[in-house]
């Protein structure tokens, strides 16, 4: 299940970039499904870090395709789920995501 969430991540880096959108979007809410059944169902919560990254892709596509609204409701519920993280890296998930974000 983790290899087929990080794989599903990789697609949709490739398909973002060549403009794949549909491919990209895809396969960026497959990766965060996949993370998100590891961390529920077979309560792998070391996987939220991986779920966070998901999110953050996800969130940069968004914005690049121009829906800001929809990568700023996702990257708040995000942050609320990823706030569960020890201090120390839900501040460096957050501090990478705002940084990244505001390049785009």
């Amino acid at each position: 299940m983790r290899a087929l969430a990080h794989v599903q991540t990789q697609k949709a880096i490739v398909a973002m970039y060549s403009h794949r959108d549909r491919a990209a979007q895809g396969a960026f809410r497959a990766a965060i499904d996949g993370y998100g059944r590891l961390i529920a169902e077979f309560r792998k919560p070391a996987e939220l870090e991986n779920w966070g990254r998901s999110c953050l892709g996800l969130a940069v596509f968004l914005k690049t395709a121009g829906r800001s609204e929809e990568s700023k409701a996702l990257m708040e519920a995000a942050s609320d789920r990823m706030r569960s993280l020890v201090q120390d890296q839900y501040t460096r998930w957050r501090r990478s995501a705002d940084e990244l974000l505001s390049r785009v």
